[in-house]
């Protein structure tokens, strides 16, 4: 709920400042899925993923974003963006203020035109994870070397309960989209996005989960609608 009252302020808020310096061409407002990565490669000695990020399901985006136009071709922009996703015992959620410069091959005005997009984003990540534990076998069958006698391996993998809430992240994108401008006022767009952040330099996600590899990276699926002003 905080998140949404956020989310509405910001962007009513720089869209107010923005209109009021005359700076901005036309806005957007979308709303999509996200798709994390499904490899869960585990760690031949721990057994747990090196990849935390990996095995979310697909989750829900909702964002905005207003931009200026630079040429007939080119316009630079920002945004904002919410998302949520969960897997087994844990839900994610991103917030995330975005800096984008954006290409249109045909021009801005024309009806149907296709483009490329990227920039910088700032994530602030949002991980609660529920008090689990669960049994890790490592390997089948251990074996006395002296006996050569074989026992079962495993051990008892518990976890505390932890809510870490928005842990600052930078990061970058990059897509491409196909904008239809249907009359003078608005028209429509969809988009694909592809986001590398960089999570496994962060120190308090680093320090919460050791055992994670990765950079957090996902894919965008979002489609919108934008009003000239």
């Amino acid at each position: 709920m905080f998140k949404n009252i956020f989310f509405v302020w910001l962007l009513t808020f720089l869209l107010t400042l923005g209109a009021k310096a005359q700076l901005i061409d036309y806005i957007q407002g979308y709303v999509g899925t996200r798709i994390f990565p499904s490899d869960q490669q585990l760690n031949a000695i721990t057994q747990l993923p090196e990849n935390f990020y990996a095995g979310f399901a697909p989750g829900q985006v909702l964002g905005g974003s207003l931009y200026r136009q630079v040429t007939d071709h080119t316009c630079i922009g920002a945004g904002v963006e919410l998302s949520n996703t969960g897997k087994p015992n844990f839900n994610l959620n991103i917030t995330t203020i975005n800096a984008s410069a954006k290409y249109n091959f045909n021009n801005i005005e024309s009806f149907i035109s296709p483009y490329v997009m990227g920039g910088l984003n700032l994530s602030f990540v949002s991980i609660l994870q529920q008090a689990f534990e669960s049994d890790v076998i490592a390997n089948t069958n251990g074996v006395d070397t002296e006996t050569k006698q074989t026992f079962p391996t495993g051990y008892k993998y518990r976890e505390p309960y932890t809510n870490l809430l928005f842990v600052p992240v930078v990061g970058a994108h990059a897509g491409a989209g196909l904008d239809f401008k249907i009359t003078e006022g608005w028209g429509l767009y969809g988009q694909y996005t592809f986001y590398y952040n960089l999570t496994n330099n962060t120190p308090i996600l680093k320090e919460t989960f050791q055992y994670n590899k990765s950079n957090m990276l996902y894919h965008n699926f979002t489609v919108g609608i934008r009003f000239f002003l």
